[in-house]
């Protein structure tokens, strides 16, 4: 996400030594992916206000997914998949309301 500068800063926690820590000028772009980040700098009023995507609950996403045993899991819709990384993935791509 890309956020407007309204005020001259160096980020923090983009190095370790205040010399490598990135700076930001007036009008500059803020690039980030962190959403938490960007809402601190706003609230201390570096960052223009932007609405923020909110975030997806991963356990909401996968609360359906049963383990039925040796590598296996049942998915909402009664299909079975192996690899929980798969059955994720699966869930997340069904619609939703079923």
């Amino acid at each position: 996400m890309e956020v407007k500068v309204l005020k001259a800063f160096r980020d923090a926690q983009s190095a370790e030594k205040y010399e490598d820590m990135d700076s930001y000028r007036k009008n500059d772009k803020f690039k980030s992916k962190d959403y938490d980040r960007i809402k601190q700098l706003q609230k201390k009023g570096y960052l223009e206000k932007v609405e923020i995507p909110e975030k997806k609950s991963k356990k909401v996403e996968t609360a359906d997914i049963k383990h039925v045993g040796g590598g296996y899991y049942e998915l909402p819709d009664g299909t079975k998949v192996q690899g929980k990384e798969e059955a994720e993935k699966a869930a997340k791509s069904q619609p939703e309301g079923d």
